[in-house]
This record gives structure tokens, C-alpha cells and sequence, in this order.
């Protein structure tokens, strides 16, 4: 299981190139994607998504929301943020 990111995800769909991008591609081939519901939602709130990249996106598996998720949530945040990277919780 890999859950997809949904920066990586839309430069997978704009045809980027790049490690992440390659990952998606690895994901979505190998039935191995799935997606955080936070992510799901960000993807889902572009006004401009047409319905069928939508659809696409609805018919990904999301994973479920379980007991201490967001606790989760903000440890795992706080070790990315510890390694030097960004981990923004905006949905704009």
C-alpha cells in the first residue's frame, strides 16, 4: 500500500517527470495506491477538476479513518518536518 500525495499525483497527471512521479506511476500500476482522506479532499476542492479526473480520483481506495489517525497524523508530520522537509496542512 502507498498512499499518494496529491502534489505527486497532479504532476503524475500533468506529465512531470521525477522520483515522486515515478512512484504514483508504480502505485497506480501495481493496484498499490491509495489515498488519505485529507488528500482526497484537497484533490476534490480545484474548481476547475473536470468529472472524469474526479471520478478517477473517488475510484482510488481511501484509507480508513481509524481510532488516533490525526495523532498519527501529527507524529508522522513532525518527523518530516525534523528531516528538513516541508509538510504544509493547508487545503487552501
Amino acid at each position: 500500500m502507498i498512499a499518494l500525495d496529491s502534489s505527486s499525483l497532479i504532476a503524475y497527471l500533468s506529465g512531470s517527470k521525477g522520483a515522486d512521479v515515478d512512484a504514483v506511476e508504480f502505485a497506480l500500476r501495481e493496484k498499490q495506491a491509495v489515498l488519505a482522506p485529507v488528500v482526497l479532499s484537497e484533490l476534490l476542492s480545484d474548481p476547475k477538476l473536470s468529472p472524469a479526473t474526479a471520478g478517477v480520483f473517488k475510484e482510488l481506495p481511501c484509507l480508513p479513518l481509524l481510532e488516533g489517525y490525526w495523532e498519527r497524523v501529527g507524529y508522522l508530520r513532525s518527523e518530516v518536518i525534523r528531516g528538513g522537509r516541508k509538510a504544509p496542512l493547508d487545503l487552501k
